[in-house]
């Protein structure tokens, strides 16, 4: 009885010690986003994985799905890395954010630009980064607008993963 005991003390132990830090990451198979874009009274769900890519001074999330339909992302122009906070659509002097959209099945078929909103990144990491974003989109030809609202969790996808340069390497 007593070994039994024993047994299942350290099966647990070595349970807890090998799950202890996946608590905080993500599983590799987790890299998606979820968003929901509304126009008027109709709302459609948008789900799928995303990859980010950054350069020096940009960080480009990209979200698309098994159809034409895709979103972007955008951090542009920043010289200090952005971290956690919430970021406007705005031209700012420290970070431009934007979000550019396609979606299948848009009447007249046309690329959709954020005009306000935010994105908030909640975490970020050297091997991904993750937020949430709430921006309304308008499409230049039709002048519809669009409200886009969701989740992602963007695996990095390095380009540059040796240099200095690279704003997931931090000192």
């Amino acid at each position: 009885m007593k070994l039994s005991k024993i047994l299942l003390f350290i099966f647990m132990a070595a349970f807890l010690a090998a799950t202890k830090g996946l608590a905080n990451e993500p599983n590799v198979s987790t890299y998606v986003f979820q968003f929901t874009v509304e126009m008027g009274d109709e709302a459609v769900n948008y789900t799928g994985t995303s990859e980010l890519v950054m350069t020096p001074s940009s960080y480009t999330i990209t979200m698309g799905v098994e159809s034409p339909s895709r979103c972007v992302i955008h951090m542009l122009n920043f010289s200090v890395a952005p971290g956690p906070g919430t970021y406007d659509v705005k031209d700012d002097e420290n970070v431009r954010t934007a979000m550019l959209c396609m979606f299948d099945g848009t009447d007249p078929e046309e690329r959709l630009a954020s005009q306000s909103g935010t994105f908030t990144i909640t975490e970020i990491r050297r091997d991904f980064v993750k937020g949430d974003f709430d921006m309304i989109l308008k499409g230049p030809v039709s002048g519809n607008e669009f409200r886009i609202h969701g989740s992602v969790t963007s695996e990095n996808m390095p380009l540059d993963i040796q240099s200095g340069n690279n704003p997931f390497i931090r000192n």
